[in-house]
């Protein structure tokens, strides 16, 4: 393993709990905070506009949807989707390529969904109501989405989103970007493969 990237790893671990302070938070507000360091870093090199961190985790339909955070572009015509798998690791971990995967799917059903009206399903005092009240208000201006799976595990991910969830839907592209060993170093390179057409904006 490279001692630059365990190096990395082990720093990274140690900024997460370090904003945290002396609160023992529990597993979601460590991926949360997670989330907000890594999204800060996308913002900075340019690679998102806006992020904030906002949780949807729950039932779609027959599956679940989850999301932890989301992007407009300035133009409010690009949507950026975060799933965060946090494996709270202090030496780089293999992430297992089904996690990534499931991850992915459930990001894309969130968009699915909330494109066609899940806020109406949503509890209106929530932080996932007004992101996916946002997301649906705009639905008929996004011609992109991606889904950002921000994680401190090493992932080798390739292939496709299975039939399952791009079977029947159509419209907007889809560029998955996994941000395994390129973020982890810092570095405004991702490792990303595009699909598409697989959301509805109906």
């Amino acid at each position: 393993m490279e001692p630059e990237l365990k190096k990395f790893i082990g720093e990274l671990n140690s900024d997460v709990h370090e904003q945290l302070g002396d609160v023992a938070g529990d597993a979601n507000e460590i991926a949360s905070t997670f989330t907000e360091l890594i999204t800060e870093y996308l913002s900075d090199n340019g690679i998102v506009e806006n992020p904030s961190v906002s949780a949807f985790h729950g039932r779609i339909g027959r599956g679940i949807g989850r999301v932890d955070g989301y992007a407009l572009s300035d133009e409010q015509d690009s949507l950026d989707l975060f799933v965060t798998v946090f494996l709270d690791a202090k030496e780089p971990t293999r992430l297992p390529p089904e996690d990534v995967r499931r991850a992915l799917e459930q990001a894309v059903r969130y968009a699915d969904a909330a494109l066609k009206g899940l806020h109406k399903e949503i509890d209106s005092a929530s932080d996932a109501f007004a992101m996916t009240t946002r997301i649906y208000e705009l639905r008929k201006n996004i011609g992109r989405v991606r889904v950002f799976i921000l994680t401190d595990g090493i992932s080798g991910l390739t292939g496709k989103i299975p039939d399952r969830e791009s079977e029947g839907i159509g419209m907007a592209n889809v560029s998955f970007v996994c941000c395994s060993r390129a973020c982890l170093r810092m570095r405004s390179t991702l490792i990303s493969r595009k699909y598409g057409p697989v959301l509805s904006r109906a």
